[in-house]
């Protein structure tokens, strides 16, 4: 399992700085919930209908599941936080020292489909031929029991600031840990309106007809001018009360 992780990344002068860290293992655990997130929702999809598998590399050539996604208009800047993402579960599964690595880049589908597949689980790898930008990559811990319509959530390590009105996508990379665990971890679907990511062996695919149960949570990024302005003026209220 590939375990680099781009880290670190700053708001500067309004643009995305991105600088590369790397994570030693998975030490950080999947969040296990009963309810679906609330709140501070950047994009989401709930319904369900039917399930569908990102199977171990070493199992099947399907070895990802995620999904596409686009930013609103943020009111008060150009930019979001993401902070989690979170899906939901199909069937309980038990896990020991299982692994599951969190994808995100900003692109659109047809930057997505240009790509050549996937046989290494290295970034490299997994985004040649395309011309998606990659954003942000953290491998996560499974271990225990996950129940049927529970939400795995998944907490950046590091807020990703992203543009608002823009074409993103997100992707699940499951790497199999005990000989006993299965060999994929199941997630729930909806059999209609598509945007569903799929990455095989010898294609970087959207499905056109399925996609994800799944939660983008963040908070709005204030222009750097509003930021500069509101510190003024704590400043100033500060000052005032001296006096």
């Amino acid at each position: 399992m590939h375990k680099n992780t781009w880290k670190n990344m700053a708001l500067v002068a309004g643009s995305l700085t991105l600088t590369t860290g790397f994570a030693d293992a998975a030490s950080t655990l999947v969040n296990l919930g009963n309810n679906a997130p609330t709140g501070n929702i950047i994009a989401s999809e709930e319904s369900r209908n039917s399930f569908t598998r990102a199977f171990d590399i070493e199992a099947n050539a399907n070895h990802a599941r995620g999904m596409v996604f686009t930013t609103g208009d943020n009111a008060t800047g150009g930019q979001f936080a993401i902070d989690s993402i979170t899906v939901s579960k199909d069937t309980t599964q038990t896990f020991v020292g299982g692994e599951v690595t969190l994808f995100v880049y900003q692109g659109s589908v047809a930057d997505w489909t240009a790509g050549n597949g996937d046989t290494t689980e290295t970034a490299a790898d997994i985004y040649d031929g395309t011309t998606v930008t990659p954003l942000f990559e953290e491998t996560f811990a499974l271990n225990g029991s996950y129940g049927a319509n529970s939400y795995l959530q998944f907490s950046l390590d590091s807020s990703l600031i992203v543009d608002e009105n823009s074409e993103f996508g997100f992707f699940l990379i499951y790497s199999k840990g005990d000989a006993n665990d299965d060999d994929y971890l199941q997630l729930d679907e909806r059999s209609s309106g598509g945007g569903q990511i799929r990455l095989t062996d010898t294609a970087n695919e959207v499905n056109g007809t399925r996609g994800l149960t799944f939660y983008v949570q963040g908070t709005a990024v204030p222009e750097p001018s509003s930021a500069a302005l509101l510190g003024l003026g704590g400043l100033a209220l500060m000052l005032r009360r001296r006096k």
